[in-house]
């Protein structure tokens, strides 16, 4: 579920005792909205809308930390998705781009695509992000020669790769505590219990 931040509470309808499927279908059906890096899933008959997204200044201090600001969505997604994390030199959320949909694979993937923002916004890092609709967060072969691919175009670029995450149902694993090595430890590393290679957004 989103944090609790995320949740803000508008007049509820007249009469909210009516069943859901007796309401007209503008009302039963939720619509995702966008407001810049941030979106929302608003519900016009029940008043409610679930907010999702960095907030303004939101930092990015371990895997934990991207998969609260992205498992709730990601994890329910039925189709696979890569996202771009773009952060400052304080790593300091600037924006999270869709860069793919579908396969995500270092076949299909243009390494290119996934600095295109990064550089386009002076960004100093990035963190990727993609679901497994499976449910299943173990990273593929594929997974890992993209990031190794990404890695190298980070380095030639100057903008650092500082994690992978991959996101399941209702897990998710981080590359960089799996052992893949990034460039520069800009992530602080915390093996507790939400912090492991597995687990689940705080």
């Amino acid at each position: 579920m989103p944090h609790p931040r995320h949740l803000s509470s508008l007049p509820l309808p007249d009469d909210p005792e009516t069943p859901l499927a007796d309401r007209p279908p503008d009302v039963r059906r939720p619509r995702v909205v966008r407001e810049g890096p941030v979106g929302a899933l608003e519900c016009a008959g029940c008043g409610v809308r679930l907010r999702f997204g960095p907030e303004p200044g939101e930092t990015i201090r371990r895997p934990d930390d991207v998969a609260a600001l992205l498992m709730s969505e990601m994890g329910a997604l039925e189709r696979e998705q890569l996202r771009v994390v773009l952060l400052d030199a304080k790593n300091h959320v600037i924006g999270v781009r869709t860069v793919y949909f579908g396969s995500v694979s270092s076949a299909v993937v243009r390494v290119g695509e996934l600095f295109r923002d990064a550089v386009r916004e002076s960004a100093s890092g990035i963190v990727l992000a993609h679901n497994h609709p499976s449910g299943d967060a173990t990273p593929s072969p594929d997974d890992l020669h993209l990031t190794a691919e990404a890695l190298a175009a980070g380095r030639l670029l100057d903008i650092d790769l500082l994690d992978h995450v991959v996101i399941g149902r209702d897990s998710f694993i981080s590359l960089r505590d799996r052992g893949v090595v990034f460039d520069r430890v800009r992530l602080v590393h915390d093996r507790g219990p939400l912090g492991a290679a597995e687990g689940g957004p705080r």
